[in-house]
């Protein structure tokens, strides 16, 4: 599926622009939590506070407080999450110790209601969930993309997107529904 090639992933699949398909385009992989990374998803003047914008122009945001297993939602408004940077467990609290590789480069995205989205437990289970604390499945890779968006993709490969409806789902392939505008 991916030809890396100079840095550069090209994506081959088909994506709809304008009418037309294109068979290629290219994805540039995110610095690895470099100065322009950490001050651009973690700034300190809103506190790691951002809003997320999915190609249809609706926001990231939890399924709501009434129900503690809803699937998190879009919105038409829009309705802020936060963007943490994770760090490894405190063993004192949890009562292990998880060590992950490269945990420098990983992030987590933490709802209004202290709830983290997750990649579902089971790979064919493509629904994104809210669940109470990150651990692996919690943990996203951000991509940077070529025309300024950010792509956020799994441990197990799978792209955060907005592909159907109002649900959050993970995607095989970064395309249009799978990149976010971070405001």
């Amino acid at each position: 599926m991916f030809n890396r090639k100079n840095d550069v992933f090209m994506l081959h699949c088909k994506q709809e622009t304008e009418g037309f398909f294109n068979t290629a385009m290219e994805i540039k992989p995110a610095k690895e939590m470099d100065v322009d990374f950490k001050a651009e998803l973690f700034s300190p003047e809103n506190g790691g506070k951002r809003m997320l914008k999915s190609w249809n122009g609706k926001y990231l945001s939890e399924g709501g407080t009434y129900c503690s297993n809803c699937k998190i939602k879009f919105k038409p408004g829009a309705y802020p999450i936060t963007i943490h940077q994770n760090k490894l467990p405190d063993w004192k609290n949890s009562g292990r110790l998880s060590i992950f590789p490269n945990a420098g480069r990983y992030v987590a995205l933490k709802g209004n209601d202290g709830r983290f989205l997750q990649h579902g437990p089971h790979d064919n289970d493509r629904m994104a969930a809210p669940w109470a604390a990150a651990d692996e499945w919690e943990y996203l890779t951000p991509v940077r993309n070529a025309d300024g968006s950010w792509s956020f993709r799994s441990r197990w490969g799978k792209w955060v997107s907005a592909h159907r409806g109002d649900n959050v789902e993970f995607m095989p392939s970064n395309m249009d529904c799978e990149q976010w505008w971070i405001e």
